[in-house]
């Protein structure tokens, strides 16, 4: 899980391949898609999200893995 900080904004990078993230917030809404690699995503925490996860892709050392459709 990744720590994000209420009331700062962070940014999340992907360096040299894409990572998946999932946050949920105390809604129950779920925001989840991907970073491409060696672009970020910022993220301001207003106090709502409970959860923050970044996952490398499995076949992350294998080569280049498309994001498109999954």
């Amino acid at each position: 899980m990744t720590e994000l900080t209420v009331g700062k904004t962070s940014f999340l990078r992907a360096v040299n391949g894409a990572m998946q993230f999932r946050i949920e917030t105390a809604g129950g809404s779920v925001i989840q898609g991907w970073i491409p690699a060696n672009t970020g995503l910022e993220i301001f925490h207003g106090g709502d999200v409970t959860k923050c996860d970044l996952t490398i892709p499995p076949d992350a050392r294998s080569g280049p893995v498309s994001v498109e459709n999954k």
